[in-house]
């Protein structure tokens, strides 16, 4: 068993922050234990965008971002202090692990940094952003396990199926395959959710929006709005709406798609 564990601090050197500030990368090839099998990238960022795409070679790429005059450090003392001039020294702070064919990255906390990570076609990614945190992830064969606290998430030309969670920012997804075996759900509440599956997919759909409407150029029967009856002595009450349930074709799996402030949008591709 082969791990391999690279620990990144890497100074950027000393600028005087009155210079203009310029985005500053570092590359890193990661070697797998057993290249041309499956594999997973398990990524987790505090503060940070992602972008994963499938490449053609079989090692993980991985691209650290971050900006020259980047600082998180909660103070706002502006370029001088008491006269004094503000000396920047920039520096990533990230942990690649690898191990079995599952790439593990981890980065701090106090910076802001951007990843971008190639990988084989074969993998599946689960990925973990807050701040600052847009995922958008192309062209693998893999599952897709995603949550972004602040941030949209965006799929391109993917295979096999998705679940993705996010709070503040739509989902695109654009599936050019998927996996008929399991069920997918993908919910967020700013935003919309925006969806293109194959045209001859079958699946039961979990809909839900309140404060905007459903769209689709697919065949979907849907059933009727769900009832919630309650009875309190001689009152009854009534209550319509809620997760609206439906199926195109003969039905299969279950996609859940859901939010609060924003549309549902399903397409054939």
């Amino acid at each position: 068993m082969k791990i391999l564990n690279i620990v990144i601090a890497i100074l950027l050197g000393f600028t005087l922050s009155g210079n203009a500030q310029q985005a500053k990368s570092e590359e890193i090839k990661v070697t797998l234990s057993k290249p041309g099998s499956p594999g997973v990238l398990k990524a987790s960022s505090h503060r940070g965008s992602m972008t994963v795409e499938a490449h053609s070679g079989n090692e993980v790429i991985v691209t650290l971002i971050t900006d020259e005059g980047d600082d998180n450090d909660g103070n706002s003392w502006g370029d001088s202090r008491n006269g004094l001039k503000k000396i920047s020294a920039g520096a990533y702070n990230a942990e690649i692990v690898e191990e079995n064919n599952t790439i593990r990255i981890e980065t701090g906390s106090q910076t802001t940094t951007h990843l971008k990570v190639k990988v084989p076609k074969n993998f599946d990614v689960d990925l973990h952003t807050h701040h600052d945190g847009d995922v958008y992830v192309k062209g693998i064969d893999g599952t897709s396990e995603i949550d972004a606290h602040h941030g949209q998430v965006t799929l391109e030309d993917v295979g096999s199926s998705a679940n993705v969670n996010t709070h503040h920012g739509e989902i695109k997804a654009t599936f050019r395959a998927v996996d008929t075996s399991v069920p997918m759900a993908l919910t967020t509440y700013h935003g919309d959710v925006d969806i293109t599956l194959p045209a001859g997919s079958v699946f039961k759909t979990k809909l839900k929006t309140t404060k905007g409407d459903i769209y689709t150029d697919f065949e979907l029967n849907m059933d009727s709005p769900v009832q919630k009856v309650n009875q309190s002595g001689s009152k009854t009450k009534i209550e319509i709406g809620g997760w609206r349930h439906g199926n195109v074709g003969s039905g299969g799996q279950e996609y859940m798609l859901s939010t609060y402030h924003g549309d549902i949008l399903i397409r054939k591709g």
